[in-house]
């Protein structure tokens, strides 16, 4: 009778919180029981602790990555000039350019991989670059087109918009002279990347989307490549520049 009542009132007070603390199956042995018991009152505290660990943990790893990123907000620590005018006056630049009204009014008209914030960095991006060449790729990247034309007049631009593998396009080999590279979605922009570093260039900057995807690790194992210079992280955008004079750094910036 006494274990019965501990059963039951076991299971009406898991009940309501924790459907899998409910004994389903009453074993017909007393000594059985007793162990089904006792395993209920064992698990029943654990589980509720489990959840709230995990929420912790994942509060503490967003704090982390955020913390890491507020580093170099508004240029504080970046010691490199080449840095600290990319990010502050490129990357952070809120002024309004004398294209955006117009590229604004033709974002309706496009659809775009790009979000409008987006596509203001790039024109920003290109503007302070100044390329002589740049080769775009990327499905739905008709509007971003517009943005790098506008930032860059005398730029010669090749653009492939729908996803191309790189040893069978005919546009593979302009990725030798194209000064910049703006990889924008499509599984195939990693392959490209890797191989527009195997081909130096003396001003080479590459503009990648998307490169939190599968945790980061393409990014990462990308920024390894001793043609990497300098590379900043903006959390879904990166870039890497080329030029041999600059350190090696990699920033990670709060965008």
């Amino acid at each position: 009778m006494k274990n019965l009542l501990f059963h039951n009132l076991t299971t009406e007070i898991c009940k309501p919180r924790l459907t899998l603390c409910t004994i389903v199956h009453t074993p017909s042995h007393p000594a059985a029981a007793k162990r089904e018991e006792r395993k209920t009152a064992y698990y029943t505290p654990f589980l509720y602790i489990r959840r709230p660990m995990r929420q912790l943990l994942t509060t503490l790893q967003r704090t982390w990555r955020r913390w890491q990123r507020m580093q170099h907000r508004c240029g504080y620590g970046i010691h490199s000039p080449f840095a600290f005018q990319l990010v502050t006056g490129v990357i952070y630049e809120t002024e309004a350019y004398y294209a955006f009204t117009s590229l604004h009014e033709q974002g309706a008209q496009w659809p775009s991989h790009l979000n409008e914030r987006d596509n203001r960095l790039l024109f920003r991006l290109i503007n302070h670059h100044q390329p002589t060449s740049c080769l775009l790729i990327g499905p739905h990247t008709s509007l971003t087109q517009q943005y790098l034309e506008a930032g860059c007049r005398h730029c010669r631009f090749w653009h492939i918009e729908q996803t191309a593998t790189y040893s069978t396009h005919p546009l593979a080999q302009h990725i030798r002279e194209a000064e910049m590279l703006c990889l924008i979605g499509g599984e195939d922009r990693w392959e490209w990347a890797e191989q527009a570093l195997q081909a130096e260039h003396p001003r080479r900057m590459i503009v990648i989307s998307d490169i939190d995807t599968e945790g980061g690790s393409r990014w990462k194992h990308l920024i390894k490549n001793e043609q990497v210079r300098m590379s900043f992280d903006l959390g879904h955008i990166g870039i890497i520049c080329c030029e041999k004079r600059l350190n090696k750094q990699d920033y990670i910036i709060s965008y």
